[in-house]
């Protein structure tokens, strides 16, 4: 309808739980909920209702995006780090909805990243999770260009760092896909690219797409696909023993082929983009010889048909890159 979807839980909860949230966190009163209430139970509900679009309209429409950021980076600075993943995590729950990020106005588009950048700065690896899934769902909204701090230099630096070092493996994940969606901005090939441009950007230069796929290459972007995709690899395989997977599961946690998956697309991706004018292409022969073997290795390791159909791509890919490259030489 004209009205949005029909929601179809209590309108009374979200409002009572915004309420009290705002009466505990951002305005404390002799009135607020004490500490052994159920606010913090009903906070975690509305995060799992925020998946139906209508109640991320709902809550849209009512200053959830206002309250929740707040209250996020104030749980952040005191060192609540459930109360800030829950909020990050309704925070990108809600965004994922595109109906709603199309109706972001620019306090709620600087606020948000914002929130998210601060959670990746987190020594808390479930809320760098949430603040990563934040990211994620802004740079694949319709509004994505107008996020620029998403792909600043700090920004990608807490990717990397994720990509490199994390044990969550949805972590690992959701930096392998905020990356790639960088990439496809860059590209122009996202959504709303038909205006000429990536989504969201108009001709202002603050509405500029990113062009950071040089910056990754300097960074060293591909070896750390080949190193980190071959412990994915290894962690996924089917040929480990009891011992060694009982190892591995202490090591690391979460969906192992999920993540990598999304580090095989994002390869794939990186590797479609064009060189940068004047680059050596024989420079890039050693760490397209290391991602060859990683993608056969995780050919080898992976059952799921998904990871293979991204692997074979992306062995397709460094073929075609090496056809080129005899070509150019």
């Amino acid at each position: 309808s004209a009205l949005g979807p029909e929601l179809l839980v209590d309108e009374a909860l979200l409002l009572r739980t915004l309420r009290d949230v705002v009466a505990r966190h951002i305005i404390p009163s002799g009135s607020a909920p004490s500490a052994d209430d159920d606010l913090d139970r009903r906070l975690e509900t509305l995060w799992d209702l925020c998946v139906d679009e209508a109640a991320a309209v709902f809550l849209e429409r009512n200053q959830a995006i206002d309250i929740l950021t707040e209250v996020a980076t104030r749980a952040q600075a005191a060192g609540e780090t459930r109360c800030s993943e829950v909020c990050l995590g309704a925070l990108a729950n809600i965004c994922a909805h595109q109906c709603v990020a199309r109706a972001l106005g620019g306090g709620a588009l600087a606020t948000l990243p914002k929130a998210a950048l601060e959670g990746l700065a987190s020594d808390d690896g479930a809320v760098v999770l949430q603040a990563l899934r934040l990211a994620c769902s802004l740079l694949s909204s319709s509004t994505a260009c107008r996020c620029p701090s998403l792909w600043s230099e700090g920004a990608l630096l807490r990717y990397l760092f994720v990509l490199e070092s994390s044990l969550l493996w949805d972590a690992v994940r959701h930096a392998c896909d905020a990356l790639s969606q960088i990439l496809v901005l860059e590209s122009g090939e996202g959504e709303g690219a038909a205006h000429g441009g990536a989504p969201g950007c108009g001709e202002a230069e603050s509405h500029r797409g990113p062009e950071v796929s040089s910056r990754l290459l300097r960074e060293g972007l591909p070896s750390l696909l080949a190193a980190r995709g071959a412990e994915l690899a290894a962690a996924a395989s089917d040929d480990f023993g009891a011992e060694s997977r009982e190892g591995a599961a202490s090591q690391g946690e979460g969906d192992v082929e999920a993540a990598l998956l999304s580090l095989l697309c994002l390869a794939d991706s990186l590797l479609s983009m064009p060189h940068p004018e004047g680059a050596s292409t024989s420079a890039s022969a050693p760490s397209e010889a290391t991602l060859g073997k990683m993608v056969l290795r995780s050919i080898a390791s992976s059952g799921r048909p998904d990871v293979l159909t991204a692997a074979l791509g992306l062995l397709a890919s460094l073929l075609d890159s090496e056809s080129q490259a005899v070509v150019a030489a």
